[in-house]
């Protein structure tokens, strides 16, 4: 497989998938979309992120889910609102991970590969 082809957390393989915005749960089927969308800039790289409220709510303001060690930001400090960013509605997605591409991508250029194993299934 390319490296377009499979997962760069798992390296398993992708498919492709239509989407939501939100990088957390815009993969997932029969979700549906919680408005408005909130799109943000790592603060140490720059890398793109768009949430949707509930996401923005549960895992970065309420600590309820996993993104923050996903991305390794310490709080919602380390997000940066930004203007509303063009997005795809369709995007490839990591059946083991149960992620996005976009959000993969994050992970894997934001965490070290020692890092990177504690998430690999």
């Amino acid at each position: 497989m390319t490296p377009c082809q499979q997962c760069p957390v798992c390296f398993g393989g992708l498919e492709v998938r239509v989407v939501e915005p939100c990088h957390v749960c815009g993969g997932w089927p029969n979700i549906p979309p919680s408005k408005p969308d909130r799109h943000f800039t790592i603060r140490n790289d720059g890398g793109l992120l768009t949430l949707c409220n509930l996401c923005w709510l549960e895992e970065a303001l309420a600590d309820q889910g996993d993104l923050k060690q996903r991305l390794k930001i310490k709080d919602e400090h380390d997000l940066v609102v930004i203007s509303d960013q063009p997005s795809s509605n369709k995007d490839k997605f990591c059946p083991a991970c149960h992620r996005r591409l976009a959000l993969l991508s994050i992970m894997a250029h934001r965490l070290s590969e020692q890092e990177l194993e504690h998430w690999r299934k």
